[in-house]
């Protein structure tokens, strides 16, 4: 008797310690999501990536996320590359078990980005640099590279990017193009949907960004010094149809009449040049007549 005593004793004290582990990691799971997603977002962008905060909700399988910022490149003038006001996602929670994790739908929020061009220099450029990196397959040093996800449908709304270019004369003026949505199918899936292979968290978030720039590019509303530029390095990543993801814009009527506006705006900075021009000639005459002239 005295045996099965202690061995019931020592049951009870093993589920103790099974429920006070699980306890901990359970009161825990935020914080550990929290530095997984800044040290992903950190290696990807080749930036400082922080999050305000994360909420895992391991009974309702609901992940949740608020306050993400992507730190600028050194030497540009906003403090941010990009933010996000909010994402969340539902997911089963046996999924979670898998070496791929189907994710139906992924919903971002208020999405910002700042793009910045000055001479030769771009903020953009450094961070399409780093994400070339995750081009292909897992990438080497990534913070998980065993973590895949499939996500059926990626839904970006209430994004707005800014685009600002120095050095175009007396007037440099910023743009703002706003998108009301973008919408990415079968991210993860593979070429034409076919092998779910998935992607690892810091491809999703090299995908999303992409995904937002081309968005930007196709509104063809940012200016002719930004355009070209930033096309030729979004072309070096390859088409993102090409890893298997379909990808949907809708711009707000504000974005549909940008391409006039920058026109607009292009053509009086030229005028600006030119009376500028027409003036220092008219006082170049003025003082050559002043001047008296050798015989």
């Amino acid at each position: 008797m005295k045996i099965i005593k202690w061995l019931v004793v020592i049951v009870i004290v093993l589920v103790l310690l099974v429920g006070g582990v699980i306890a901990l990691v359970v009161s825990q799971i935020d914080s550990v999501a929290k530095t997984a997603i800044e040290n992903g977002g950190t290696y990807a962008m080749g930036v400082e990536t922080t999050v305000d905060s994360v909420d895992v909700g391991l009974s309702k399988g609901t992940f949740d996320l608020a306050g993400l910022k992507i730190a600028n490149p050194a030497g540009f003038k906003e403090a941010r590359f990009l933010t996000l006001d909010a994402g969340g996602v539902a997911v089963d929670a046996q999924s979670l078990r898998q070496p791929v994790i189907d994710l139906p739908t992924l919903a971002l929020s208020g999405l910002t980005v700042n793009l910045e061009k000055s001479g030769g220099s771009a903020n953009y450029t450094k961070i399409l640099d780093n994400l070339k990196k995750l081009t292909s397959g897992s990438p080497a040093g990534s913070s998980s590279p065993q973590n895949k996800f499939i996500v059926r449908e990626v839904d970006i709304s209430k994004v707005v990017v800014n685009a600002d270019v120095l050095g175009l004369g007396p007037v440099s003026p910023r743009i703002s193009i706003p998108i009301h949505e973008i919408k990415l199918s079968n991210v993860g899936k593979g070429q034409g949907g076919v092998g779910d292979t998935g992607v690892t968290f810091e491809q999703l978030a090299s995908i999303i960004v992409q995904a937002v720039l081309r968005s930007a590019v196709d509104t063809g509303g940012l200016p002719a010094e930004m355009l070209g530029d930033l096309q030729g390095q979004l072309a070096q990543l390859g088409d993102l149809a090409d890893v298997g993801v379909e990808m949907v814009e809708k711009l707000g009527d504000t974005a549909k009449q940008l391409t006039d506006a920058v026109e607009d705006v292009t053509n009086q900075i030229d005028d600006i040049g030119k009376k500028g021009k027409e003036a220092v000639d008219e006082v170049t005459k003025g003082l050559e007549n002043l001047i008296p002239k050798k015989k």
